[in-house]
């Protein structure tokens, strides 16, 4: 039988989980901005509108990216706050109940993602 592990380290190998994840997005930010940034300087030096608006195209694809770093920082937000209840819960039942609680709520109306 598999050794029980305690709730923050679950929590701390889902955050590092994501953690690749999360830079990668960084990155991409990095790379879309600093390419269509260059890009657009070279289009106003050519005196080409067309490259500049491609320049300024690719620039905004860093909005996909940051949209995924936040949702990732929210996860890791939530999942970091199992830890307090789950720490707290003196049995595998009480941390059962728990887990029960929090994933048989209905979101709220209007919420983020509902």
């Amino acid at each position: 039988m598999a050794k029980a592990r305690d709730a923050k380290t679950v929590i701390d190998t889902a955050i590092a989980d994501n953690l690749w994840w999360e830079q990668l997005c960084y990155g991409l930010i990095v790379v879309f901005v600093v390419v269509g940034i260059a890009i657009v300087i070279v289009g106003a030096a050519q005196d080409n509108g067309l490259v500049s608006l491609s320049g300024t195209g690719l620039a905004g694809l860093f909005w996909p990216a940051i949209r995924y770093v936040w949702k990732f920082r929210s996860e890791n937000i939530r999942v970091r706050l199992y830890e307090l209840p789950l720490a707290a819960a003196g049995s595998a039942d009480e941390m059962a109940a728990i887990l029960r609680e929090v994933y048989d709520r209905p979101p709220k109306p209007g919420a983020k993602g509902s």
